[in-house]
């Protein structure tokens, strides 16, 4: 997905969603404008991130959208998806 297509993806969805769990890949660490999308939107955001961010390189310990997440989970690798639906919205 195109960060534009990202982006109207965030507006159309983000107002009527019990929650966003969001992977922004690459843009995580340079699109401002994901930022500002993510800050724009009434769903709460839970943003996961595959790889840990603070032990790669310098420019990617910054996320565009931790601000607006209620929720950060990363570098558990791909089982990232089903861990975060399971804790975060099917608690035991």
């Amino acid at each position: 997905m195109k960060n534009g297509e990202l982006i109207n993806t965030l507006y159309e969805v983000g107002i009527n969603c019990d929650a966003i769990v969001m992977n922004a890949r690459a843009y995580t660490h340079t699109s401002v404008d994901i930022g500002n999308a993510s800050s724009a939107i009434e769903s709460p955001i839970i943003g996961i991130h595959i790889s840990n961010l603070y032990v790669r390189e310098e420019d990617r310990h910054r996320s565009s959208m931790a601000n607006n997440c209620i929720m950060e989970i990363a570098g558990i690798r791909i089982y990232i998806y089903k861990l975060t639906i399971q804790h975060c919205f099917f608690p035991s």
